[in-house]
């Protein structure tokens, strides 16, 4: 998502369980908390309840840091058991940037190290790939260019090794899709996807394309048929017409969808089937919100400012969506430039074992957002929302327990030069 004008975060509480790709790429078995597949960390934050020593508070006020600005990725680059953040940012139009923020252990992080890309920096996902048991990362940009860093064992990373590759690499999700043992990646590329088969010695296979039409804008991974092989869930707007300026008006973005690449157990997937959402529908994220043990799917409609709640029903389907307002009073949402409204992340947060979701939205009010929570019924109702004000434009959020606390936090993009950061208070 890009940077937009005021924005908030939408937080929604529901169902039980959680997606399980036993996928911890990232992180070394001794840590006490398991790393997450580079963007599937949106989906699942594996935190021990053993570690809770308190009741869970909402969030604490905004942290922001310098440095950050596009997309986030996370893994305990370190090796000292406390999860750190990438994060991509444009450098101008022939170069980028690639910031690490390595973890103090309380959720504060130190000052950036920062390392040049090739071209404007797009997406980014945290793995292990060249097999060496530290975590390192790939970013994508505009310019047929798969950007891979590998770590040199402490944290800090050589120059990057370029892979040339067909199209743009936007959005990406690092996962195990043949399962060999190797991560591999998945990045948007406008209206399809593409799938690169890692070899495990940091090195990919030329991409392997799939059609999903309209404007592809996030992605996400989960087991949703429970055959053990990770599937890929995206979202796409239909754009009307280009936007003005800076902003899109809303009628420059059409109907949405929620698409869904099922796993054929070889990191082979079959066409995609497609689910009708809200207008403007900018982002997915997956978690069980009814509490039947099955991946659900959330969707964030930026222009209808509504979320969409899509249920598996068991095999990797789903039923037509079922619609949940964004509406607060006085926030009035607006459409950024060439981009849906809204980015959505999924986990559990007030440790209550239900999976809570959190979106990000833009108004046209000023330049301070809000985050805001709804705690769920546990049946895939949602409560009254409460608020917490975000400062400046916030754009992508990832989540992972930065301070230990066995509460999942949120860090989100801001004006495509910082990274917020809200930590889960605990009383």
């Amino acid at each position: 998502m890009r940077a937009c004008r005021t924005c908030v975060l939408v937080l929604v509480l529901a169902g039980c369980g959680r997606t399980n790709l036993d996928l911890p790429f990232g992180q070394p078995d001794s840590a006490p908390a398991p790393a997450l597949p580079a963007d599937a960390a949106i989906d699942k934050v594996g935190h021990p309840t053993d570690v809770r020593a308190c009741r869970w508070a909402g969030f604490a006020p905004q942290v922001t840091y310098e440095g950050a600005g596009h997309f986030l990725a996370v893994a305990d680059f370190n090796g000292d058991g406390h999860i750190d953040v990438v994060a991509t940012a444009w450098g101008g139009i022939y170069n980028g940037t690639a910031s690490v923020y390595l973890n103090q252990g309380n959720g504060t992080f130190v000052p950036p190290t920062t390392y040049n890309t090739d071209m404007e920096a797009e997406g980014v996902a945290a793995a292990d790939f060249s097999g060496d048991g530290k975590p390192d990362f790939a970013v994508g940009n505009d310019v047929h260019d798969l950007d891979v860093f590998l770590n040199q064992g402490d944290g800090t990373f050589g120059p990057f090794v370029q892979h040339r590759v067909p199209g743009y690499s936007g959005v990406m999700v690092a996962s195990d899709f043949n399962r060999d043992g190797h991560p591999d990646l998945a990045a948007t590329q406008s209206s399809s996807i593409a799938i690169f088969l890692g070899d495990g010695q940091g090195s990919f296979s030329p991409p392997t394309t799939y059609a999903s039409g309209g404007n592809v804008d996030s992605i996400t991974v989960s087991d949703l048929n429970g055959d053990g092989y990770p599937d890929i869930v995206v979202s796409n707007a239909d754009f009307t017409g280009l936007c003005p300026e800076a902003l899109c008006l809303p009628t420059g973005l059409g109907a949405g969808t929620a698409n869904v690449f099922i796993n054929q157990g070889d990191g082979t997937f079959a066409p995609q089937a497609s689910y009708a959402a809200g207008n403007g529908t900018g982002s997915v994220a997956v978690g069980d919100f009814n509490s039947d043990g099955a991946p659900d799917i959330a969707a964030v409609n930026g222009v209808d400012n509504t979320l969409s709640v899509f249920f598996n029903q068991g095999d990797g389907t789903f039923a037509p969506q079922v619609t949940y307002s964004n509406t607060i009073d006085g926030f009035v949402p607006v459409t950024p430039f060439l981009d849906p409204g809204g980015e959505v992340v999924a986990a559990d947060f007030d440790g209550d074992g239900r999976d809570d979701v959190v979106v990000v939205q833009c108004s046209s009010q000023g330049r301070n957002g809000m985050l805001i929570f709804r705690a769920g019924n546990g049946d895939g109702t949602f409560r009254v929302p409460v608020t917490y004000p975000i400062v400046d434009y916030p754009g992508v959020p990832v989540v992972a327990d930065f301070n230990g606390d066995g509460f999942p936090d949120v860090a989100v993009t801001i004006s495509y030069d910082k990274m917020g950061v809200f930590l889960s208070d605990c009383e």
